[in-house]
């Protein structure tokens, strides 16, 4: 990984109290066309109200001037609070020291209390720059010198020009949408692609909605343009850097949320309704998808939700065209109990019938799995259903609608 893999909306950051040393960087990062924000640090006012979500890459002093205390703990506290207010929880970034003190004890200590604090995210890696190393004998800073001391410390991180790769590739595809689907159009013209696409994604819907749906549809065609950017994209021998293993099953499950539902919880294909059954027919329910005795499930029996999920399809229910909504039932369940014995162990579906949808997502601290009955297919909006604002990704609707397809169709099975 190098500074230049670093995309053009990425936003680099630089904390000094001093012009010349920030400068300097900002500086260095224009000869390879990075752009950043260089805040001239004076007190902790000029930076109120300065958060950065997409940072990547901060530049940070270790010594400022409105500190006066000789404590290494003192100034290092300060310099965390600095950075508090420009990084805040979500942010994912490299940190590097630039400094006169990074060997001196307050490097030492504000590495422990940036561990410790948890106002703010943390970094993915802290690197050192000795300000010293790279000033001349005229007091001038080499920034070809700083450039090819970054890279060295990045070129530890080659993995993380993966998802840097991706950033730079999801950006410049928003440019290129933008550009190609509202450029140089006027007032009236975008109206009518607005509402075009509006139509595309929902049908007629309110004018309250239009935005929200075009914005939507578009988001369609914009994972096409990343797609074709991630696949022509070289990543050269990246692969070899790549080390055998997995995620652990709660790490996956934590990776499979985002990967199971959509933000988008309008009603439609996809959608997730929870089911209200009095006690003895909830009981019956389970039983009929889970493939164990439900009285040894102890604790993870009060988690299990009824469910039906939406699978109409997806072109009939954008465009309003179809005269029937479809559904599923099944559950939504804990991925294990457990046993008398303290173990855990996975709770098992009936064969034949029941599906589970994929592996598990990770919900309130547990892991949780989505299993259907492909016998209770049906196409009636009962009043014992309840919005779950929840809702499953296309791909996932369209996999329910290939296992309900091919287990109606079984020989013998041909009616519904």
């Amino acid at each position: 990984m190098r500074l230049n893999n670093f995309s053009d909306f990425t936003r680099v950051l630089i904390l000094d109290d001093k012009k010349e040393e920030g400068g300097a960087i900002k500086e260095a990062l224009e000869t390879i066309q990075i752009p950043s924000l260089f805040y001239h640090v004076t007190s902790n006012r000029v930076l109120d109200n300065k958060l950065c979500k997409n940072v990547r890459l901060v530049f940070l002093d270790l010594m400022f001037g409105d500190s006066k205390s000789s404590n290494a703990a003192l100034n290092a506290g300060n310099v965390v609070g600095k950075l508090s207010k420009v990084i805040d929880k979500t942010a994912f970034y490299i940190l590097v020291i630039w400094s006169n003190h990074t060997t001196d004890e307050v490097a030492t200590v504000f590495r422990d209390k940036i561990k410790q604090q948890t106002s703010f995210a943390q970094p993915y890696i802290i690197l050192d720059l000795q300000k010293s190393d790279f000033k001349n004998s005229r007091g001038k800073y080499n920034g070809s010198a700083i450039i090819k001391k970054i890279n060295q410390h990045l070129d530890t991180l080659p993995l993380l020009q993966v998802f840097s790769d991706w950033e730079k590739i999801t950006t410049d595809s928003i440019s290129k949408l933008a550009e190609s689907i509202a450029g140089q159009k006027s007032h009236d013209d975008l109206s009518k692609t607005i509402n075009s696409l509006s139509e595309a994604y929902a049908g007629q819907s309110k004018m309250k909605d239009i935005p929200q749906n075009a914005l939507m549809s578009l988001n369609e065609i914009f994972r096409g343009v990343v797609s074709e950017g991630i696949m022509s994209n070289k990543f050269g021998n990246l692969y070899k850097k790549i080390t055998l293993g997995t995620l652990d099953d709660v790490e996956k499950a934590k990776l499979n949320t985002s990967l199971f539902f959509t933000p988008d919880i309008n009603l439609g294909p996809g959608s997730i309704f929870k089911i209200k059954l009095r006690a003895g027919d909830k009981k019956k329910f389970i039983a009929d998808i889970v493939d164990k005795d439900i009285t040894v499930l102890g604790t993870a029996y009060s988690k299990i939700i009824p469910i039906a999920i939406e699978i109409t399809p997806l072109c009939n229910a954008a465009q309003k065209n179809g005269k029937h909504t479809y559904f599923l039932n099944g559950l939504i369940h804990p991925s294990c109990y457990i046993t008398t014995g303290g173990t855990n162990k996975e709770i098992p579906i009936k064969k034949d019938y029941c599906y589970s949808l994929g592996k598990s997502y990770w919900d309130g601290g547990e892991t949780f799995r989505i299993s259907i009955n492909l016998k209770l297919f049906h196409s009636t909006l009962s009043k014992k259903y309840v919005s779950f604002d929840k809702k499953i990704r296309d791909n996932l609707v369209i996999d329910l609608q290939h296992q309900v397809s091919s287990y109606i169709s079984r020989p013998g099975h041909v009616l519904l």
